[in-house]
């Protein structure tokens, strides 16, 4: 009878381990697909801030840990979106677009770029998005913005805007 009652003992033991820690994983699972912009802040970067020392041996561009995204590959000063995820680059799966959307001071027309990140992405959380070319830099900051990352399905993955974007409610 001892035997027995020690037997059902290591059972369900064994059963409760099991049950925490494969909870533990599914937790873990689900967590893991979901992903969020911590911050973005906007910056005027000149061009010049982007040359490192050895692009003058190789003739080009260094981006070191940085993933840049720009609306004019051929030009680099702008405006800058830099993003902050909490999760690295490399972590999100393929097919993700980046959409930044936005309004300038004065204007009413809202601004729309949307760029594919790229298939081979270093291990870095930052992103940087410029609005590079057309004058960007003699420009003000946008006063609205939102920046959202979406899957190749089309669905919203992470989302952050500025207070302005959406007005809220008077009654």
């Amino acid at each position: 009878m001892i035997g027995i009652v020690k037997s059902c003992k290591k059972s369900i033991s064994a059963t409760l381990l099991f049950l925490v820690l494969s909870g533990t994983m599914l937790q873990g699972l689900e967590s893991r697909h979901e992903v969020e912009i911590e911050n973005v802040k906007l910056r005027l970067i000149e061009s010049r801030k982007f040359t490192r020392i050895s692009e003058f041996f190789t003739g080009k561009e260094n981006m070191g840990r940085r993933i840049i995204l720009r609306s004019n590959p051929q030009e680099r000063g702008g405006l800058y979106f830099i993003v902050k995820m909490d999760t690295k680059m490399s972590d999100l799966p393929d097919g993700i677009q980046v959409g930044v959307d936005f309004f300038d001071a004065g204007s009413a027309i809202q601004k729309h770029y949307k760029f594919q990140l790229p298939a081979e992405r270093k291990p870095s959380s930052r992103l940087f998005i410029g609005i590079t070319g057309d004058g960007r830099l003699e420009q003000e900051v946008p006063v609205a913005w939102r920046v959202y990352l979406e899957a190749a399905t089309g669905e919203l993955v992470a989302e952050l805007k500025s207070y302005l974007w959406e007005m809220p409610e008077t009654h």
